[in-house]
């Protein structure tokens, strides 16, 4: 609609503008300091990633039954540094006195969701822990841009949407923005375990959370049970002290 209304306004008022058609906008800043950070996460490679980090129990694929080469579907991905560049360029272009126009930003190739997760093992050298899923109603198999008029008229060409340069910037930066954080996740993984095998019951959820509880409970009762035992000790090992003459 909007795409419509500016191109409607650039015949009618002259009116110049640039609308982008981004594809799967993704990894982070080189520095490693400014990337993905939303909640609730809904993107791949970033899910991926905090799943690694103890982050997501529940972690899917989507279907593995595409009309694709692993049977997973595929998208074209590109970096957000390509995609700054070319917000620079169509600042430019307009600046130029150029009508502006609509653009897709892609690379004009795509991956699938198999080999995301095989280039984040790759850059980790850990696997991502997933579970496979029914397809999702109206995800298409393929969807991968055509950018030839960005790069025509913009001289848009990507030069940091190499999938490695994308797994390489997205995991440094997750690193930082979602520290590794294990026991946690293993802990809402067994009450996600326990609810899919018995249900929403929300006593099995309560009888986990209570069985924590109880756990760290007797620690810290043994902690302090061996402070009394060490105290004791120190005072039954302590020299007796007797008055001598010069006393």
């Amino acid at each position: 609609m909007i795409e419509q209304i500016l191109s409607d306004y650039r015949k009618a008022y002259q009116l110049r503008s640039v609308c982008f058609r981004y594809l799967n906008a993704s990894g982070a800043d080189p520095s490693g300091l400014i990337g993905e950070l939303r909640d609730p996460e809904t993107h791949l490679i970033p899910r991926a990633m905090m799943a690694l980090q103890g982050y997501l129990a529940d972690f899917a694929v989507f279907g593995d039954d595409y009309d694709t080469p692993d049977g997973t579907a595929v998208r074209d991905y590109i970096h957000v540094t390509d995609l700054a560049a070319a917000h620079v360029s169509a600042i430019k272009l307009l600046a130029e006195g150029h009508e502006g126009g609509i653009y897709n930003l892609g690379t004009g190739r795509g991956y699938s969701v198999r080999e995301i997760l095989a280039a984040i093992a790759a850059e980790t050298a850990r696997n991502v822990p997933f579970v496979l899923r029914e397809r999702r109603d109206g995800d298409p198999p393929v969807l991968v841009a055509s950018p030839k008029t960005a790069e025509r008229e913009l001289g848009f060409q990507p030069v940091h949407s190499d999938l490695a340069t994308i797994i390489r910037s997205a995991w440094s930066w997750h690193c930082k923005a979602h520290p590794a954080r294990r026991y946690k996740n293993q802990m809402v993984g067994a009450v996600r375990f326990y609810r899919d095998t018995f249900g929403t019951d929300r006593q099995q959820e309560q009888f986990l959370l209570a069985q924590r509880e109880a756990r760290a409970s007797e620690a810290r009762s043994g902690s302090r049970r061996g402070d009394r035992e060490t105290a004791t000790t120190k005072r039954v090992n302590r020299p007796k002290r007797y008055p001598t003459e010069a006393q």
